[in-house]
């Protein structure tokens, strides 16, 4: 598993188009149209919020699944068997991930006190070298917002157990953040060891999980409030904790511990996976789509498959797919560039992934009560029927089996693909493109967006319980330092 035969045998070859990112209601099928009208679903009004563009994208191959957890089970147990040339608990993974194309500067987060007062806290990350430095600040930056909404209410026994105890986290998992050149990133005299003995640590941990739980007890919604009274670490920066706790247990105090003990999906109940208590009716674990991890792992993952094939040398890469690149997948059939000019027709353009094949609405596979999709039946059923098929292939789980990770950063001021619609960005003209009507397109070359002002992350796809239809056209933004219960990726390779 997880070999380049294994990988271009589940990833499907789109080729150089061009395609309407976005879509315009009235183009949209009249059985859509008719269903619409029927239930209320406001699909005009959704589409409205992404008017079509049209746009050039290069040839590439995108995965015709979602990640499974079998799969990133093979990079994190990389980690453990030392993997070569690069594993899971190699330092210069989680830089190259946190490098200066997707690294996080600063964010600022609104929020309410328990009294509706809206606060702001502004987190800084311009001096992390690596995502797991990052990940660990982002950690206490939540635990610290956490007990600020309850405005005085739940405080820490010791004001200096928090930043102790996530100074220390840092010291435990230097291995990972500094690796073997410390002198050469500076970080010798800022990753120390805050305490003298084990004790000391065990207080800050004792102090830092209660108050943190009793903030959450406070704040949180009803759902986290019951699963914490229950015991269940629900949240992350818990469960990390907790984690943590448990991989320094035994050992020798001043020793590094790897990434892998504390780092790993959430839902995991250890590295070694989690798929204990699943019965014999229901979607095996190792079959259903990896979650609860942040932008950053699931990007780990494909820089991790690049490195291990060596595909650079073959002049290509696996990454994460921007928007253009997933709509396209799940909209657009694979019309090829022609020649030097081309028509293209707006009404081959679907909303939904199998609108090629059959005339379903979203509803009638996703969010119905009662029937859990992970059934093995239900399950196979809705992945056939809603699939997409592109010249004999078929990409699968495109909506309602979770978002999708993307490499574009999002920019709550771009409304209706506005920077797209700019004088000064790129065009495509290498063949001129037109309408059924004649009229000639301005055709944009598409590319990611990226400017590090913006520190939200688009994801894709949708969950299968979702506010209104999930159309292949819908955006959602979400943070990248987190993960999500409903949040997974998929591939895609292409060109250097």
């Amino acid at each position: 598993m997880l070999t380049l035969d294994y990988i271009m045998s589940r990833s499907v070859r789109l080729p150089e188009t061009v395609f309407p990112l976005g879509a315009d209601y009235r183009y949209v099928s009249e059985d859509i149209k008719k269903v619409n009208r029927r239930y209320s679903l406001n699909i005009d009004n959704l589409l409205a919020a992404t008017p079509m563009v049209w746009a050039h994208l290069p040839e590439y191959h995108i995965g015709q699944f979602l990640v499974t957890n079998a799969e990133y089970h093979i990079f994190v147990t990389s980690g453990p068997k030392k993997t070569e040339p690069i594993n899971y608990n190699s330092p210069q993974l989680w830089r190259d991930v946190w490098d200066s194309l997707y690294r996080v500067v600063s964010a600022n987060i609104h929020y309410k006190t328990v009294s509706e007062q809206v606060q702001v806290q502004e987190q800084n990350y311009g001096g992390c070298q690596s995502f797991v430095e990052a990940y660990i600040d982002s950690l206490k930056y939540e635990i610290q917002r956490v007990v600020d909404r309850t405005e005085g209410r739940v405080t820490f026994k010791d004001p200096d157990a928090l930043e102790r105890l996530f100074s220390f986290v840092k010291f435990k998992l230097r291995g990972v953040i500094t690796g073997e050149e410390d002198d050469l990133f500076g970080f010798v005299d800022e990753i120390s060891n805050p305490y003298e003995k084990a004790e000391e640590f065990a207080a800050d941990l004792n102090d830092v999980v209660r108050t943190a739980r009793k903030g959450y007890l406070e704040v949180a919604d009803s759902r986290t409030r019951a699963a914490l009274r229950a015991g269940a670490k629900t949240v992350e920066p818990l469960l990390f904790l907790k984690r943590f706790s448990a991989a320094c247990r035994g050992g020798d105090f001043e020793a590094s511990i790897p990434l892998h003990k504390v780092l790993y999906p959430r839902n995991w109940g250890a590295p070694s996976g989690g798929s204990g208590g699943i019965a014999p009716t229901m979607v095996p674990w190792e079959q259903r789509p990896v979650t609860w991890i942040t932008f950053y792992e699931a990007l780990a993952f494909c820089i991790w498959l690049t490195r291990f094939h060596n595909t650079q040398e073959k002049g290509i890469i696996i990454t994460l797919p921007n928007e253009a690149e997933y709509e396209r997948a799940a909209t657009w059939p694979p019309e090829p560039l022609n020649g030097t000019k081309m028509v293209v027709d707006p009404k081959k353009k679907d909303i939904l992934p199998w609108l090629n094949r059959s005339n379903h609405e979203f509803h009638h596979f996703f969010g119905q009560e009662g029937i859990d999709l992970y059934g093995k039946n239900w399950w196979n059923y809705v992945m056939k029927e809603t699939a997409r098929e592109v010249n004999g292939k078929k990409i699968y789980q495109l909506v309602g089996f979770g978002h999708q990770w993307t490499v574009e950063r999002y920019n709550p001021k771009d409304y209706g693909y506005a920077r797209l619609r700019q004088p000064m960005y790129p065009r495509f003209t290498r063949v001129a493109c037109y309408d059924t009507n004649g009229n000639k397109l301005d055709v944009v070359d598409y590319n990611a967006y990226q400017n590090q002002n913006e520190w939200l992350f688009v994801v894709r796809g949708c969950a299968e319980i979702l506010g209104g239809p999930g159309l292949a056209t819908r955006r959602f933004a979400l943070p990248p330092l987190r993960g999500y219960p409903d949040v997974g990726f998929r591939w895609v390779l292409k060109p250097v």
